[in-house]
């Protein structure tokens, strides 16, 4: 959700304003990532260990649905793969927006210019981490209560 409300009225790379305010993305960035992290990271592995529990349990019991949770803890776990693969790069490009990170080759002014298409293809990404999650719950719920 924070994201979205980064790039509200995001200025065009020809704008003089861009460079200030792909500035501040960067600089807002990694606050924002730090605290959804935090808040989410242990929530996730939480989750995919209860999905993990309940699977074992109900295989030890004989029971068909521990297929359903292992399912579950399985696609957990591809969030976890997505974050490392997918999203850390884009999270790395949103900090360096900042200017703290540079090689002399231009390469903050040429993030500068790409600040608002980075920020979107991370919401685009971030969907993912947002479905799993909504699948895996439903999926539980369904087993849960009529299985």
């Amino acid at each position: 959700m924070t994201l979205p409300a980064l790039i509200v009225d995001f200025p065009p790379p020809s704008s003089p304003e861009h460079s200030q305010r792909a500035t501040l993305l960067g600089k807002q960035w990694p606050v924002c990532w730090v605290v959804g992290n935090n808040f989410m990271r242990p929530i996730s592995a939480f989750t995919t260990l209860g999905y993990s529990f309940v699977g074992l349990s109900l295989y030890r019991a004989n029971s068909a649905n521990w297929k359903w949770f292992a399912l579950c803890a399985a696609l957990h776990l591809t969030v976890l793969f997505h974050s490392a693969i997918n999203m850390q790069p884009l999270n790395a490009k949103l900090t360096a927006l900042a200017g703290t990170t540079s090689d002399g080759k231009g390469t903050v002014a040429k993030n500068q210019d790409q600040a608002e298409a980075t920020a979107r293809k991370w919401i685009k990404g971030n969907l993912y981490r947002v479905a799993i999650p909504l699948i895996t719950g439903s999926i539980a719920i369904w087993q849960t209560m009529f299985a």
